[in-house]
């Protein structure tokens, strides 16, 4: 992605096709749910999208094997 491409500026529209094109490619594939790491610099490029805000919580798994 060039500058151009960014989601900061008029370079949005390109950047949002290929994030609908992966979210169809999920949806095809079984996927129920899309996700993706907040940054509030880019609330704009998430609503073009069709992503919308939710609250959720996270739990790291690595390290978390064979441990009870």
């Amino acid at each position: 992605m060039t500058s151009s491409d960014s989601p900061h500026d008029g370079g949005a529209e390109l950047a949002v096709r290929p994030a609908l094109a992966a979210a169809e490619e999920a949806a095809y594939s079984g996927a129920a749910w899309l996700h993706v790491d907040y940054e509030p610099h880019l609330e704009s490029f998430y609503a073009q999208c069709g992503l919308r805000p939710t609250a959720a919580g996270l739990m790291p798994l690595s390290g978390r094997r064979g441990s009870s």
